[in-house]
């Protein structure tokens, strides 16, 4: 009787014991993606920041002449129209260069193809407009003062994108979405990693340096 006791509980830890190994590895794996998933969006989330924060030569003063580039109150010119457009190459620039510095501490952990990561305006060649006041200076030019949003064209203008995926190593987990998928990458996981960052267009200028425009 006692034999027969000994060879059942053998039966079942044999049947059992696989089991709790797997979903031990299911564990392991599903612990290990929430912890690269979010290291990847913080660094995905830095470099669409860093790609929005534009600089000095991306704010564009629109000339005198131009449509609808001077407002005027009581007869006088009081504003000058002027926009801010994300530059392609800088903002690439900008976003990669954080983008690649924080991948490093990710990289044993999981594998990330640097040349394919996508940077880009959310909007190409979008612009976001605002009118600068005009204030005099003591040598007699015209000064950017106050400067306030007036519209964006075409929406989205404001906002830069970083795209990229990442390949995971894993016990079990890439096994079983590759079976289910059908995509024939066994024991690694893709993660699809994006973020879409936007400058404030009230408050945008508070730390930039001052502009200068001359009005004829």
């Amino acid at each position: 009787m006692l034999k027969g006791k000994k060879g059942s509980v053998v039966v079942i830890i044999a049947i059992v014991m696989p089991v709790l190994l797997l979903l031990l590895a299911l564990v392991a794996d599903i612990g290990m993606l929430y912890v690269v998933r979010s290291q990847l969006q913080t660094v995905a989330d830095a470099a669409s920041l860093a790609g929005v924060a534009f600089e000095n030569h991306e704010v564009y003063i629109c000339e005198p002449g131009e449509p609808d580039a001077l407002r005027f109150e009581n007869g006088d010119v009081s504003h000058i129209k002027m926009y801010v457009q994300l530059h392609p190459i800088w903002a690439k620039e900008r976003a990669k260069d954080i983008a690649e510095a924080n991948l490093v501490s990710i990289l044993p952990l999981v594998s990330v193809n640097l040349n394919e990561i996508r940077y880009k305006p959310a909007v190409p060649d979008g612009r976001v407009y605002y009118w600068g006041e005009l204030v005099m200076s003591q040598r007699g030019e015209y000064e950017i003062g106050k400067v306030e949003y007036d519209y964006m064209e075409p929406e989205g203008a404001n906002s830069y994108v970083v795209e990229f995926e990442a390949e995971m190593s894993t016990i079990l987990l890439g096994s079983l979405t590759s079976f289910f998928s059908n995509n024939g990458q066994m024991h690694t996981l893709v993660i699809p990693v994006s973020s879409k960052s936007s400058f404030d267009c009230v408050n945008v200028f508070a730390d930039k340096l001052v502009l200068e425009a001359t009005v004829n």
